[in-house]
């Protein structure tokens, strides 16, 4: 009886021995499926053919900012330009408004994204979104101007740059806007905080 048991306990440990193992494996390689990213030596940031001046110097502002930190070439196309060659292992960033951008316009209603506006993420509001097309893109589009310049600013911080080359997580989604029209720390007395704000003026009693 006593060997039984024995036999038993020792079953059971080598069992839960496996068990673990299994899980630690399963573990692995959900974090290594998840921390795929791919790997790109240039960049190019494609604007609309209506683009403000705004949208354009975010889009150079991407631009300059890849290029400096890695070397990689980065540069700004309006549209497709015809006979402009895309490598292999180039990035397409697809940026500004839908207004102004038909490509954008088109890839929501291809993957059928959900639109933004001013109710969904809201006012300044942004995605970014890694689109699993035949060439490498992502979509970074704004609700308006500034939501444009804060996808740039997030793209930027999700990017682990290289000695030649740029990484950008191949799950990268990343849907929002900010919660507060007035935010921040200020010292003074802004347009913004006068008008937005109704803060009054310090001469006033």
């Amino acid at each position: 009886m006593v060997d039984y048991f024995e036999e038993r306990i020792v079953a059971l440990f080598v069992q839960f021995r496996c068990t673990v193992g299994l899980l630690m494996s399963l573990l692995v390689c959900l974090c290594t499926f998840s921390a795929q990213a791919g790997e790109y030596d240039s960049v190019i940031v494609r604007i609309g053919s209506k683009a403000s001046g705004v949208e354009k110097n975010v889009a150079h502002l991407l631009a300059e900012r890849l290029s400096e930190s890695t070397g990689i070439a980065s540069r700004v196309e309006t549209g497709v330009i015809v006979g402009m060659e895309v490598g292999e292992d180039a990035l397409v960033v697809l940026l500004g408004t839908t207004e102004h951008h038909a490509g954008i316009a088109e890839a929501i209603h291809q993957y059928r994204i959900e639109p933004l506006g001013a109710l969904a993420p809201g006012p300044e509001g942004f995605l970014l979104k890694v689109l699993d097309a035949e060439q490498a893109t992502v979509l970074a589009t704004g609700v308006d101007e500034r939501g444009c310049l804060y996808a740039v600013g997030e793209l930027l911080r999700q990017v682990k740059f290289n000695k030649d080359s740029i990484e950008v997580p191949d799950d990268l989604h990343v849907r929002v806007a900010p919660a507060f029209e007035i935010r921040g720390t200020q010292y003074g007395q802004s347009h913004i905080a006068k008008t937005l704000g109704k803060v009054r003026d310090w001469t006033e009693v």
